[in-house]
């Protein structure tokens, strides 16, 4: 076989592995989607500069956006998979939601922020009025259950500030429920892990005592198949 012979197969062979790459990455990138829709207040008006965090509740991936001044967001490249959206904004009840994203299809998810003292966390502002010392320290509570939808003891649940990247981390009790102390304002990601389970992801933010009656996070583990 001639020298140009080899140099042509060659270069057919790295042109062939070239246009497989571009076809395999092409592939898995028209397989990504997308999640988009309005941040609305009580009333429906759409509610300027708050912080939309997309959170894949499998790997602990998160994408992080502020919304436009008509209220709308949009989050591209993301893999199909359970996530939790949440939204947030200085004076508002945070909006919680559970979305799953299918591949090449994207899905609508409208978040609705709500006021007062309601169920969910409230920032230091709206307690104005309140006793002295009584919001004096922030934390994020909840719970881990397992499958049969009881509390899991001994759950490791680890908080880090999505912006500065601390963390703290704590255990869960007997009942499964936990408490994480002394947070600066922000918003959380938040891993259960267990030896056996599978790791879950959540979002949340600190709230002071009393102005909440739910769990700001509620894990619920299943086994790892591994």
């Amino acid at each position: 076989m001639s020298v140009n012979a080899i140099h042509v197969r060659h270069l057919g062979t790295a042109l062939f592995a070239v246009l497989l790459l571009w076809s395999s990455g092409a592939l898995a990138e028209s397989r990504l989607s997308a999640v988009e829709g309005h941040v609305v207040d009580p009333t429906g008006a759409a509610v300027p500069k708050a912080t939309v965090v997309v959170l894949n509740t499998r790997t602990g991936e998160w994408r992080m956006t502020k919304e436009q001044k008509d209220g709308q967001y949009r989050i591209e490249g993301l893999p199909a998979g359970r996530y939790e959206v949440t939204a947030v904004s200085q004076g508002f009840v945070r909006d919680d939601r559970d979305v799953r994203i299918n591949p090449e299809r994207e899905s609508s998810l409208d978040l609705h922020l709500g006021v007062g003292r309601g169920s969910g966390p409230v920032v230091t502002a709206l307690h104005q009025g309140e006793p002295p010392g009584a919001f004096e320290e922030l934390y994020i509570g909840g719970e881990v259950l397992g499958p049969d939808g009881h509390g899991l003891a001994g759950v490791r649940v680890i908080a880090e500030n999505l912006k500065t990247g601390e963390t703290h981390a704590t255990t869960s009790d007997s009942a499964g429920l936990f408490v994480l102390k002394g947070f600066p304002t922000g918003t959380y990601r938040l891993k259960a892990e267990a030896e056996g389970y599978r790791a879950q992801y959540r979002l949340a933010s600190p709230t002071g005592y009393g102005s909440y009656s739910r769990p700001q996070a509620q894990f619920h583990l299943e086994p790892d198949s591994k």
